[in-house]
């Protein structure tokens, strides 16, 4: 398979606040701060005219910077080590080198390919392909060596691809009704099933470990041990309870309750907490835990504004964006 090179240079920067100014980034006592180096870009995508163009967030310089300019970024994700991006693009993946911004294109076929996510090292990473009206697969492609290999082949809608933190399991969800979810496992190319797992899923996250992870359903958010084959539920209760969020360390559960964000411990369990409550006319379209820290970015739409902002643990936010234009998906 032929791959073509494309560079992108960080020359680009532009100011977050309203003011034009840059935003200081604020711990929970209100003094201005620089996080810790291993905290990584935040990286986001903004519409700008016809397309989204990824970005990244840099907190060291609390400006952003544009990481593309002419593809139509889609999904996006981190490596394990965060030395690479791997992004969808007018349908083609491409992998993206942290540091120099190297952007190499790995697939370039007629098909439409979406939701990269990485297995295992930064070399490989898998995807959804879709040919056709009703023809998608699951792929694995190697950076290196450009081979492929199909996993799944389905006739099925597949949606929201991932692959748990040390690539034991594959997961994926199926079309939105009913909304069913597929866990594979890797090794064994065997699906695992839970018996009575809830279906209408439209949002789910690993916590930290191969065997648990966090399924959000219409009908409230789920508790799942993969190994055990069983599940709990968190919340219940028709209601919206995505986008979701863990932190890095698996412990804190981030996410929409019915228009609120709300924490949930998940060790110790108990009840969720709000941390803030709902606003007239906010929805929140992404949460994502800083892999470093106790805290998160948000994308909050408010017609007809988005805002990106920084939430600590505590409730306190500080505002790093604010647009007319979507700014459509995090990660960190």
């Amino acid at each position: 398979m032929k791959r073509s090179l494309v560079i992108f240079v960080f020359l680009f920067f532009c100011g977050c606040s309203k003011s034009g100014n840059p935003v200081k980034d604020k711990n929970g006592d209100g003094n201005t701060h620089n996080p810790p180096a291993r905290t990584p870009y935040l990286l986001f995508t903004l519409k700008e005219g016809s397309i989204f163009n990824l970005y990244a967030y840099d907190f060291d310089s609390m400006r952003t910077l544009r990481l593309t300019n002419s593809l139509n970024v889609g999904d996006f994700v981190y490596s394990p080590d965060k030395s690479k991006i791997a992004f969808s693009g007018n349908y083609d993946i491409y992998l993206m080198e942290v540091s120099t911004g190297l952007t190499t294109q790995i697939t370039q076929t007629s098909a439409e390919e979406s939701s990269p996510v990485f297995v295992g090292s930064s070399d490989t990473i898998a995807y959804i392909s879709r040919e056709g009206t009703n023809t998608y697969s699951i792929r694995f492609t190697s950076a290196i060596t450009g081979v492929t290999r199909v996993v799944k082949s389905d006739g099925d809608v597949i949606r929201k691809l991932s692959i748990s933190p040390r690539s034991r399991y594959l997961a994926y969800l199926g079309p939105v009704f009913p909304g069913t979810m597929h866990i594979i496992s890797i090794e064994d190319d065997v699906e695992v099933y839970i018996p009575g797992l809830p279906v209408d899923a439209n949002d789910y996250e690993w916590a930290g470990d191969d065997s648990v992870l966090v399924l959000a359903t219409h009908s409230g958010l789920f508790y799942v041990n993969v190994a055990q084959r069983n599940y709990r539920a968190i919340v219940s209760g028709d209601g919206s309870y995505y986008p979701v969020s863990i932190s890095g360390d698996g412990k804190l559960l981030a996410f929409n309750n019915n228009g609120s964000l709300s924490l949930y411990h998940i060790e110790e369990g108990g009840s969720p907490s709000v941390i803030i409550d709902p606003a007239p006319g906010v929805s929140y379209r992404d949460i994502a835990f800083d892999p470093a820290q106790y805290r998160m970015a948000v994308i909050e739409y408010q017609s007809p504004e988005y805002i990106l902002s920084l939430v600590y643990t505590r409730g306190t936010k500080t505002e790093l964006l604010r647009s007319n234009s979507q700014i459509n998906r995090l990660a960190w």
